[in-house]
């Protein structure tokens, strides 16, 4: 590797293996053996170390080893369980997992901050994930001075902690960004004083904090989960299921996303009649443990969502041990709430829908007939389980909706790729050429006329559509076409525009020359 870099580029040098202490040497499972290497410069990003293989050692000079390794997935079982503090670094086309181990707290702290601090690239996805499940690493040693380097270079960053006791501090920092941040909070966390610090920030933060997730589990009181739910400095609000009498609080929390966990056992029907839910965006998962509770308070809330009507994206879900045996009665029930929810919020975009074992093929055909006149939606994501392999009835749906997208494995497993690509191809031209009606008349006339000479051109439906929609634009094309000239200009044309739609079948814009 180091013949092919700049000398005064070589990011490391090698520990010859005869000097390596025991501390120096990594640990990877399967029994992978590495060089262990010392920095030589000061790296640009984390993403350097790539160039040196998909498993690196790095000895830094307060006796604390770094382990990177890179996969598509994160594996934590990947690295010896017996480290001592784990973070990854997630990007769309890889991830980055590092391991410090050390003799103390301290040194493993200020090494992380050192790695934390690096540049994220544009193309990353900025998202930091530090896991202490293990429990091995007191994460009080990660002092202000640490988490500032987090956001120092990298202010859109999402942090994610996963089995971290938080202590005050901390807390109280993480509030306090002088901007938006993302930040969630995953598995087996533990707030000091639960969460006091943290709401208590928040309450005299005077600009919008950005996203707040808890999942799975709340490290906070009850008192403060109230206090948080009223606070109008949130863009996006996750909270899972929350064991308290106010267990509705959060529906009318003053956010544009909700997404929200709530035990059906415990509420009533007739609480959702008066409930304001503030939210654009609701995703809202219903506990069921017995259909008795859940069937009513799922219709309950879908006919105030259909009351309320100014949804742009709604989801469903439902989790429980007793969600798997619902009774036909019950699915009825809740398709003909769910449909009139989707019917009464015109500004409806997408839809998010997991629906297992409480949709069958009846119930998906009855759901997405009902959606043809609604002309605001663009995409459904379901997931149902569903054995039945026969998808004409949902390629005949998707032929008379042609504006939405349907997405999930449900969809996936019962089309074959080639129909789904076709079909899909053929709507997104649709829904370009759709949108040109809101083009300027001369550039409108430009485009449809190349379309037309090009990837409309052989293809029957694409030009009856043409036809049909633009006939007027199509024969002022015409009439000002040079059309003794039309055959030897086709190739220029081409060059213009690969035009009408591209590989994802939306119709493009002609591209500029040059001389332009």
């Amino acid at each position: 590797m180091s013949s092919q870099i700049p000398e005064d580029e070589i990011l490391f040098e090698v520990i010859p293996d005869g000097l390596r202490t025991p501390e120096q040497v990594a640990h990877w499972r399967g029994g992978h053996q590495t060089p262990t290497y010392r920095l030589r410069r000061e790296p640009r990003n984390l993403y350097e170390l790539e160039l040196y293989g998909p498993r690196t050692a790095v000895w830094m000079d307060n006796e604390t080893l770094v382990h990177v390794s890179r996969d598509n997935y994160p594996n934590y079982d990947y690295i010896e369980t017996n480290l001592r503090l784990l973070f990854v670094l997630y990007n769309p086309r890889r991830n980055l997992r590092v391991v410090i181990s050390g003799k103390n707290d301290e040194a493993i702290a200020e090494t992380a901050m050192y790695w934390w601090g690096l540049h994220c690239p544009e193309e990353c996805s900025p998202r930091l994930h530090i896991e202490n499940q293990s429990n091995t690493f007191d994460f009080a040693s990660v002092k202000t001075r640490h988490f500032v380097t987090i956001f120092e270079n990298n202010q859109n960053r999402r942090l994610e902690l996963n089995g971290v006791h938080v202590n005050s501090a901390q807390l109280a920092f993480l509030a306090t960004r002088n901007h938006p941040i993302d930040l969630t909070f995953e598995f087996l966390n533990v707030l000091e004083d639960g969460g006091n610090a943290l709401v208590q920030a928040l309450q005299v933060r005077g600009t919008h904090f950005g996203s707040l997730r808890f999942l799975d589990d709340l490290p906070l009181s009850d008192e403060n989960v109230e206090q948080l739910s009223r606070l109008a400095i949130f863009e996006k609000l996750t909270l899972p299921l929350w064991d308290s009498d106010m267990v509705l609080l959060p529906f009318s929390a003053p956010v544009k996303v909700l997404k929200y966990s709530f035990d059906s056992s415990k509420v009533r029907p007739e609480d959702f009649q008066t409930i304001d839910i503030v939210a654009e965006e609701l995703i809202a998962t219903v506990w069921v443990d017995a259909w008795n509770d859940g069937v009513d308070v799922t219709a309950s809330l879908l006919r105030r969502v259909a009351s309320i009507g100014h949804f742009r994206h709604l989801g469903v879900k439902f989790e429980g041990r007793g969600h798997s045996a619902v009774e036909p009665k019950h699915s009825k029930i809740i398709l003909k709430e769910l449909v009139g929810a989707i019917a009464a919020n015109k500004e409806l975009v997408s839809l998010d829908l997991e629906m297992y074992y409480i949709f069958q093929q009846n119930h998906l055909t009855k759901l997405l007939y009902s959606l043809d006149d609604h002309h605001g939606l663009r995409t459904i994501t379901i997931e149902v389980h569903s054995d039945n392999s026969d998808c004409s009835w949902l390629k005949h749906l998707l032929s008379r909706n042609r504006r939405i997208e349907i997405r999930g494995e449900w969809m996936e497993s019962v089309m074959n790729r080639d129909d789904h690509n076709e079909l899909y191809t053929f709507n997104r031209f649709y829904a370009g050429s759709e949108s040109l009606k809101e083009s300027p008349p001369s550039f409108r006339i430009k485009l449809i006329g190349t379309t037309f000479s090009n990837s409309a051109c052989g293809d029957f439906k694409r030009t009856a559509l043409l036809l049909s929609s633009y006939t007027d634009s199509l024969y002022e094309w015409i009439q000002s076409a040079n059309l003794d000239s039309l055959a030897a200009s086709d190739l220029s044309v081409h060059q213009e525009s690969s035009m009408a739609y591209d590989s994802t079948g939306r119709i493009s814009r002609p591209k500029r020359s040059r001389t332009d």
